[in-house]
């Protein structure tokens, strides 16, 4: 095709301006009366036509969480080494979790051992049952050097 139009871009720039200008109008012709043909429906005129509103692209669904035949989103994307330190980590996380819960066990055992010794066995029902208990209480049951864990 570039051979073709080769003769017509010879010359100075003036000259293939006008080859080229030529060509448009010999082309212009049968490419409109194509364009009757080929495109039935007549074109509206821009004042006729309405702006375009907003339009959702798709839909918006919820994730289905818990489906027991979803596999997680992200699963085998990390490294294998960094999945290693991940089951390293929970396991440090793991093993914290359960000295604290260990330790609040003791303590909550000192607490009514100290109830029991004060003559208030019934104070922990009476707090989880009402807003807390009176400060008189309270200075009654402190001890002094219970250890701090958590």
């Amino acid at each position: 095709k570039a051979l073709e139009l080769e003769h017509l871009l010879t010359g100075t720039v003036a000259q293939t301006a006008q080859n080229l200008k030529a060509m448009i109008a010999r082309r212009k012709g049968p490419a409109m009366d194509d364009n009757r043909m080929v495109y039935l429906e007549a074109v509206p005129p821009i004042e006729s036509l309405t702006p375009v509103g907003k339009a959702a692209l798709v839909k918006a669904i919820e994730p289905a969480f818990g489906a027991s035949d979803a596999k997680p989103l992200f699963n085998g994307l990390l490294p294998r080494f960094v999945m290693q330190e991940v089951e390293v980590h929970k396991a440090a996380l793991q093993s914290l979790i359960d000295a604290c819960e260990s330790d609040t066990k003791l303590a909550n055992a000192a607490a009514r051992q100290a109830l029991a010794e004060k003559g208030l066995p019934g104070s922990i029902a009476a707090h989880e049952a009402t807003d807390g208990f009176p400060e008189s209480v309270w200075a009654k049951v402190r001890l002094p050097t219970l250890p701090r864990v958590c």
